[in-house]
């Protein structure tokens, strides 16, 4: 008996892709939120600490 693992991959599957890149979009998010709460970091040093661009926590 042939099994779909065989064929199907979660890596290539574009739903699968699009779900993985939405939870760490939200992470994220939820980080830089949590780091702005602080105000101990600047604007730069969260785009940094984030891996995000400046405009995505501004």
């Amino acid at each position: 008996m042939v099994h779909v693992s065989e064929f199907f991959k979660e890596e290539r599957d574009p739903l699968y892709i699009r779900g993985a890149e939405k939870t760490l979009s939200e992470k994220n998010r939820a980080f830089t939120k949590a780091l702005l709460a602080e105000n101990k970091f600047t604007i730069e040093d969260i785009a940094r600490l984030v891996d995000v661009p400046v405009d995505y926590v501004e």
